[in-house]
């Protein structure tokens, strides 16, 4: 292949473009009206092209008359009130969660069970596939506790042997946003059953304690509504609480133990039992659902806790005052940052899409009844070896792993599947960091950066709008097959098609060769348009050596 630098490709493209346009406007003096039609789209898609390539007043000034109609339409709705504002659409997350147990390294004789928590359909996410293999166990079945909790129950009996002791437990998820309902339209009286239901007291959630009242009582003095009692109780925890990430698993949630001013940090049940607690103790209905996080390959630790109040006339808002102190801790946030209050904000009445709820409730008998004591909650797989509970905490003792395949990842890997590679001696086309940076700083969107470098790597800095692309396994393996998912997957969900479309790709390596001429390859196969494709001059490392700038 040629070899062709970046600024020309560009230039190229414009010209043709505009040829394009032209042509067709050439069509339209005619006069044949759907020539007119066509040539007033190209113009528009001609002129929107070059407005991307230039800062010029010139090449704004071709832009296409609807352009101008919608910049007119923007300034006429911004004089309309906030409440004619086109409601925010919600994002989902969907895949499939598979837990997978190893009980093979208790002895021989023993009777082990062990049950897997499993979702059910609720408000923002439909479960579906669930399934249980356990080949060789003595019972392997769906079951649901009194409050409706449902798990699958495994148990292999004493005459079982040791090396046939593995399930898998499986489902698949979508899990929507939830969105911030009208806080406004709080009216009329709590309904009978939800006060009889969400108001009391758990072993660790004390809500008639004396100290969790006199609490309460002074968060939330002056508010008579469940909505301003709630906003008050979730202000007073960002202000007083903190994250503490040495809490073992989610932590126990005691309460009494949490409100003390030496002790006001934990993680996410702690922070949110103490939410429930002053809501409960201030007469609002509020609510716990444990789960895990859909956000990542391995979730094995990703467990989470969240809440949510019961307003009348508005019903349950969900809340997640939790995942706002994990992210000033983690985030290394002032509270009084913009970046922390906007996390303070979004959770106020809203839940992201990337979690599955698994159970609600304290104090839990699962089903069949577990022979220890009752479960604080149920977030974790629990077992049991001769009616000994094993310490759930800790995967590597009891050992089980959860991961979680997108549906987009197992659709790149299925394409991936039918894609051969072979290495080729393509001569690899070159941006400079210059250019680069004139990309991302115009946050140019025509222009996709995939970052190829290894994930852990790529976690700790990277360039600015910068797509994950590994192609670690292609270089040190020579596993073409997972390189050619990396670049599917990411290409698909940056652009919709797994070539790119018609959008230019640059990629970023550690230099600029090895990693950089495996993705190339792989783009061949696949049939992306290398003509489009470029590679930083320098890799990631002259790009730092350049002085420009890295995220993490």
């Amino acid at each position: 292949m040629q070899k062709t630098d970046w600024k020309s490709t560009r230039l190229m493209a414009i010209a043709c473009a505009f040829a394009l346009a032209f042509s067709m406007m050439a069509l339209v003096a005619c006069g044949s009206s759907g020539a007119s039609s066509a040539a007033s789209s190209a113009a528009s898609d001609a002129s929107a092209s070059a407005s991307e390539a230039s800062e010029s007043a010139s090449a704004e000034s071709a832009a296409s008359e609807s352009a101008s109609a919608e910049s007119a339409a923007s300034e006429a709705a911004s004089s309309e009130s906030a409440e004619a504002a086109e409601p925010a659409e919600a994002k989902t997350q969907s895949g499939t969660v598979t837990t997978s147990l190893d009980m093979t390294g208790y002895e021989a004789g023993k009777v082990v069970r062990a049950w897997v928590p499993v979702p059910t359909n609720g408000d923002y996410q439909v479960i579906s596939d669930e399934a249980i293999v356990a080949d060789g166990a003595t019972k392997a079945e769906m079951t649901e506790d009194e409050l409706g909790n449902k798990m699958a129950y495994i148990e292999w009996d004493a005459s079982v042997d040791p090396a046939v002791r593995k399930a898998d437990v499986s489902f698949h998820a979508v899990r929507t946003e939830a969105l911030r309902p009208d806080l406004s339209a709080e009216s009329g009286e709590i309904p009978a059953e939800i006060s009889e239901k969400y108001l009391g007291s758990s072993k660790m959630v004390a809500t008639e304690d004396p100290a969790v009242v006199a609490l309460a009582e002074e968060i939330t003095a002056g508010k008579t509504t469940c909505v301003d009692k709630a906003q008050a109780i979730y202000d007073w925890i960002y202000d007083n609480m903190e994250r503490d990430n040495d809490v073992v698993g989610c932590g126990d949630g005691d309460v009494c133990r949490l409100i003390t001013e030496d002790q006001r940090a934990g993680k996410c049940t702690d922070i949110g039992s103490v939410f429930i607690a002053l809501c409960r103790a201030s007469g609002v209905p509020a609510n716990e659902m444990f789960g895990i996080r859909m956000n990542a390959d391995d979730i094995t630790g990703n467990q989470h806790c969240w809440v949510e109040f019961y307003a009348p006339g508005i019903g349950w808002v969900p809340v997640d005052i939790a995942d706002v102190l994990k992210a000033v801790l983690n985030d290394q946030l002032d509270k009084a940052s913009a970046e922390a209050l906007e996390k303070k904000d979004y959770y106020w009445g809203q839940w992201d899409e990337k979690r599955v709820e698994y159970s609600q409730g304290r104090d839990l008998v699962l089903s069949p009844a577990q022979d220890g004591a009752e479960l604080n909650d149920f977030g974790y797989p629990y077992a049991e070896v001769d009616g000994e509970a094993i310490d759930f905490y800790k995967p590597a003792e009891f050992i089980y792993s959860v991961a979680f395949v997108t549906d987009a990842a197992a659709e790149a890997a299925a394409y991936a599947s039918t894609i051969e590679v072979k290495d080729t001696d393509i001569e690899k086309q070159n941006i400079s960091a210059d250019d680069l940076l004139s990309i991302v700083e115009g946050k140019d969107d025509s222009v996709v950066i995939l970052d190829l470098r290894n994930a852990d790597d790529v976690k700790a800095s990277t360039i600015e709008g910068a797509i994950p692309a590994s192609m670690q396994k292609a270089v040190e393996e020579g596993d073409y097959t997972d390189a050619v998912k990396n670049l599917a997957f990411a290409l698909k969900g940056a652009t919709g098609s797994e070539t790119g479309a018609d959008k230019q790709i640059v990629l970023v390596c550690y230099t600029g060769n090895k990693y950089a001429q495996a993705a190339t390859d792989a783009l061949n196969a696949m049939g992306a348009d290398l003509s489009k494709v470029f590679t930083l001059e320098g890799g990631a490392k002259g790009w730092a050596e350049a002085g420009m700038p890295m995220i993490p």
